[in-house]
């Protein structure tokens, strides 16, 4: 499959079995590569690009199957991504990274972390979508939905019906508001750009299926809270978790409980925020990760 063209002029698509977005923001340091969620792309982390230029070489990607990138022949799924982020690594400046994670991205990169530690610096997981141990945190709104993603025919009926339905505005807008932000919070042309991918998305008949193979594959690992946490225990990289009180999607319960089990991982809880911390308040994620880079030795 061809790549589609980029949204900007700063895309590029390199081939790592098949065309991946990846966007070379620039920046003086090591490398840092950023990791988005379920239903997101590069354009989430826009807005924590330009503070973190100043320490790293910023690199972000859009995931097969997310984004403008095709899935092809890979598979959508957490376990392949966190190897794909691996090799993606690999051919960038220095060989190492530092992984940012948002959601299902902080998934991936702790399992990126425990799968290659050679290559990984240091984790930094903002909302990362970890099990939740009690089923009494969770929002009834979120659950009803995911629900419906995990019944095979059912999630397809109902993401489908959803495209057929939903102006891509209002699609944006509602996925934005689930995740804790109101879209008027958005500058503009932040705003313009989330809604640049996800006009074009539309016209993908793989994003839908993507979608949800992923989310089913978040699902099975989260079904059972100690796969998880293996691999995390084999993460040996510096970790530190960003959760914001006000997640509707992972509950900051679910976090709390992360840490208490993973007690070397660094835990700031951010109680005004939501699911997206790097786009509700960035200027908060870069004082954080500043403090807590500072006692790292990390080069």
């Amino acid at each position: 499959m061809n790549a589609p063209a980029p949204a900007s002029l700063t895309d590029q698509f390199i081939d790592l079995d098949g065309p991946l977005r990846v966007i070379d923001h620039g920046g003086e340091g090591p490398t840092a590569v950023l990791v988005h969620g379920l239903g997101g792309s590069s354009e989430n982390w826009l807005a924590l690009v330009t503070p973190l230029k100043a320490q790293h070489r910023v690199f972000t990607l859009d995931l097969p199957g997310f984004g403008l990138s095709p899935p092809g022949a890979r598979r959508t799924e957490v376990g392949h991504y966190a190897r794909l982020v691996a090799r993606l690594i690999a051919r960038l400046p220095g060989g190492r990274a530092t992984v940012f994670g948002n959601s299902m991205g902080g998934m991936i990169a702790v399992l990126t972390a425990a799968l290659a530690p050679a290559a990984v610096d240091a984790a930094v997981l903002l909302n990362p979508a970890v099990p939740n141990f009690s089923l009494r945190h969770l929002d009834p709104k979120v659950a009803s939905v995911f629900a419906l993603y995990a019944v095979p025919g059912v999630g397809e009926w109902f993401t489908a019906r959803a495209a057929r339905t939903t102006p891509p505005e209002e699609a944006l807008a509602w996925f934005l508001k689930l995740c804790g932000l109101e879209p008027t919070a958005l500058p503009p042309e932040l705003w313009a750009q989330h809604l640049q991918v996800a006009k074009i998305r539309r016209g993908y008949p793989w994003a839908n299926p993507s979608f949800l193979r992923a989310t089913r594959s978040i699902l099975r690992l989260n079904t059972w809270p100690w796969a998880l946490l293996r691999e995390a225990h084999a993460v040996t990289a510096p970790v530190l978790l960003l959760h914001g009180g006000r997640d509707r999607l992972v509950p900051v319960e679910s976090a709390r409980e992360m840490a208490r089990r993973l007690p070397a991982w660094r835990y700031v809880e951010l109680a005004p925020l939501g699911h997206t911390p790097m786009l509700e308040a960035p200027e908060t994620v870069i004082a954080h990760y500043d403090a807590w880079r500072r006692g790292l030795d990390i080069r």
